[in-house]
C-alpha cells in the first residue's frame, strides 16, 4: 500500500511536470513575456523620443534668449544712444518733427521733457 501511494505521488508528479514543461501551459506565459519585451522597448525608444525633444526644445529657447538680449532696446541706451518719443510714439527722423512739439528723451539712467525749437 505504501509504495502504491508512492508510486501514484510520482506519477502524478511526472504528470505535474509534463504539463508545466507542455507547449499548450508556456504559450500563455511566453505571450506575457513577449509582450512585456515590447512594451519595455517602446517606453525605450519613447524616453529616447521625448529626450530628443526636450533637447532641441532647450536649444531653441536658448537661441530666443539670444536674440531677445541682443534686440534689448535698454541696451541701445546703455551704449550711450537715447530713444525719442513724442505722445508715445518712437520718433525716427527729424523730419516728423515741428517747431514746439514735446518730446520724451529716454536714456539708460532716466528720462527728459524737451521742446522742439529751431
Amino acid at each position: 500500500m505504501y509504495q502504491g501511494i508512492e508510486h501514484r505521488i510520482h506519477a502524478i508528479r511526472q504528470q505535474i511536470i509534463q504539463i508545466t514543461e507542455s507547449y499548450t501551459f508556456n504559450t500563455p506565459i511566453n505571450y506575457v513575456r513577449d509582450a512585456q519585451q515590447t512594451l519595455t522597448k517602446h517606453i525605450d525608444l519613447l524616453h529616447e523620443a521625448c529626450s530628443t525633444r526636450l533637447l532641441a526644445y532647450k536649444h531653441h529657447v536658448e537661441l530666443l534668449e539670444k536674440q531677445i538680449v541682443a534686440l534689448d532696446p535698454d541696451k541701445l541706451l546703455r551704449r550711450g544712444y537715447a530713444r525719442i518719443e513724442r505722445e508715445g510714439q518712437i520718433i525716427r527722423s527729424s523730419q516728423e518733427l515741428n517747431i514746439n512739439d514735446r518730446l520724451s528723451i529716454y536714456f539708460s539712467n532716466g528720462r527728459r521733457e524737451a521742446i522742439v525749437c529751431d
